[in-house]
Parts: structure tokens; sequence; C-alpha cells
């Protein structure tokens, strides 16, 4: 039988939820990384001749991320991936955490999404230096190459821009608050009292608004405090110091088995 892979776009924080689960359950596979947008043709031919390639409300045909099992099955969708790879694994699903997982993932996600790449995009020299920092060089020098282009293309695909931004860091906050209102009888999950699909989704899917590090069990990377600086760092900084932010580190600390991926 073959290694699994996973095609992503590296830093997504949909495909960290998906990563997160196959580590959780120590499957070996092989990440294929890209860069957003060079992500389609790899997607594209991943999933040739698959029944459904679309998962959730807010992804493609060409979305990532792409699980190809060790017999062929090709698996769109981080949600069908986690539970694909959950079956014997220590990670608990079920109808609750499901329905809190989707939430998660069709407004949670697309929002800290938004945010995080409206900043990205609007600084060329950040850009560059975090697609140089992703190992996928070629694909690096391309999207430099065509900055203009790639930026114009991901505004578009994404509804990005100042406004649209803004509105998306106050949905990130209302999540999170919401998430704390769960918190505030000092249950230590989500759902039940078990570490599960609803706690994982929401710490990956936040993950970008605290902008965590590989050190703090993150797998992929983003750019630093430091490097991101002004209102990015601020909120980020902000995040963390929430209730819902101090949830995802401790999700992170206690939970984030080592990468099952091999080289």
């Amino acid at each position: 039988m073959r290694m699994q892979t996973l095609v992503t776009i590296s830093f997504s924080h949909y495909c960290e939820k998906a990563r997160w689960a196959l580590d959780l359950a120590g499957k070996p596979y092989r990440e294929q990384g890209n860069l957003p947008l060079f992500h389609f043709l790899p997607v594209g031919l991943a999933t040739r001749g698959a029944s459904d390639k679309q998962g959730d409300s807010v992804s493609t045909a060409l979305s990532t991320p792409v699980l190809i099992t060790g017999s062929g099955k090709r698996i769109c969708d981080s949600t069908r991936i986690l539970c694909h790879v959950s079956e014997g694994s220590d990670l608990h699903v079920d109808a609750e955490s499901l329905e809190m997982d989707r939430k998660f993932s069709d407004v949670l996600g697309p929002h800290t999404r938004r945010y995080g790449y409206h900043f990205l995009l609007s600084d060329p020299k950040l850009l560059r230096r975090f697609f140089w920092s992703l190992g996928n060089k070629r694909q690096a020098a391309a999207a430099v190459v065509m900055r203009p282009i790639f930026e114009r293309a991901m505004r578009k695909a994404l509804r990005i821009n100042a406004k649209s931004a803004e509105r998306s860091k106050l949905k990130v906050r209302e999540v999170a608050a919401e998430v704390e209102a769960l918190l505030a009888d000092g249950r230590s999950y989500l759902c039940g009292n078990r570490f599960g699909a609803a706690d994982l989704s929401f710490a990956a899917l936040l993950a970008p608004s605290l902008l965590l590090t590989r050190a703090e069990g993150y797998g992929s990377e983003f750019p630093s405090m430091e490097q991101a600086g002004g209102e990015v760092a601020e909120f980020a900084r902000e995040m963390r110091d929430r209730r819902a932010g101090e949830f995802v580190l401790s999700m992170y600390e206690n939970h984030r088995s080592p990468s099952a991926a091999v080289a």
C-alpha cells in the first residue's frame, strides 16, 4: 500500500486541521505543500475522477486539503479527513462536536483567513519574506514576480479589502466570545470531557489570529510577531490574552502530537 499524501496550502489553517488529525492518529503521510493559487494544479490532479470534490460551504472543487489514502481514495475537505482518520484514534467525534466543528469551519475559518491575507497582501516585503520561508522556492519566486497579479487574484477570490478585513476581525472576536461563554463554567473541553473535533477545529482555525509558532505546535509557519508588527501583532497579543486564546494554546500544548509526516 502506498504512503498517504496530503495536498495542502502549507500554512492554511484548514490544512492544519487535517494535518493535526493525521498526526494525532499517528498515520504516516507525505505532505505536498503549495502556495495559494499554485495549489490549483496539484489539487486538480489529485482529485481527478473523485465523485465529491467540494466539502464545506466555503470550499470549492479546487480547495485544500486533499488526502490521497494508501488505497488511492481521495478525501476532500478538512472535516471529512478528520472523520476518516479519527477511527481508532483518541480524538472524540460525535454529532455535537461535528456540529460545532462545522460552525467553526463555515464562520471562523473564512474570517481568520480574510483578516490575515489582507495584511499579508498589503505588505510586499512581508509577503516575499514569508513565502520564501515556506520551502517551495519555485512557487515563491513565481509569486514574487507576479505579485500584482497574485494580489488582485487573491483579493477578488476571497473578497478581501480594508472594510471586509475589519468586519472579519470583529467576527473573530464574536466567535471567540461565544467559545468563552461555553468555557465560563470551568469545562476543560467544548463538548464532553474529552478532547474532540470541536476543540481541534477551534484551535486550528483560530491559530492564525494568534500568529501561532512551530515551537508552540503549529504544523507550518506564520510571520512572527516582530515581522508582522503593527495592528496584526497587536491583535495577536489581544487574542492570546483572551480566554479563547489561552484555550487554543492549551489544546496545542496538551494535544498536538508530533508530526507523522514523512520527508
